[in-house]
């Protein structure tokens, strides 16, 4: 093989890896992101578990059927639904999750400062997103 088609090869090789490495990117950010929606929206599993402390608002989750034993940042479901859909590329195989919805991003800060960043990832939803990420490269390189 003369060294051009060598290097015509190896550049074919890396777009190829490149490219794979993108979606293993991407598919290993919707599913963590999934779990970190889980954790904060549903189990209300965030730094400082916390209870809810006004009594108002107590009443008006309880009114509205909502569960009042913990924090899990839910009543209207828009910060979450915002936040669930929020995956965007922002460069090769570089992506973000937060919200798209200029009235949530108030909701997120409020809550970082709040409840100790709830948003940022777990040990458990980083080793996740390795885990996630290389079955992906491997089973894509695969084929």
């Amino acid at each position: 093989m003369k060294m051009q088609d060598w290097i015509k090869k190896l550049e074919g090789d890396l777009s190829r890896i490149n490219e794979v490495n993108d979606k293993a990117v991407r598919i290993a950010a919707l599913d963590t992101n999934a779990k970190v929606v889980k954790r904060v929206f549903n189990d209300g599993n965030i730094p400082t578990k916390r209870q809810y402390t006004s009594e108002s608002y107590k009443k008006k989750r309880a009114k509205r059927g909502f569960q009042t034993a913990f924090v899990n940042l839910t009543f209207e479901g828009t910060l979450q639904k915002d936040f669930a859909n929020s995956i965007t590329k922002i460069g090769q195989a570089k992506y973000a999750a937060g919200v798209k919805n200029r009235a949530n991003v108030g909701k997120v800060d409020g809550a970082n400062d709040r409840y100790n960043n709830p948003f940022s990832l777990t040990s458990e939803e980083k080793a996740n997103f390795v885990d996630i990420h290389k079955k992906e490269m491997i089973a894509w390189l695969s084929r």
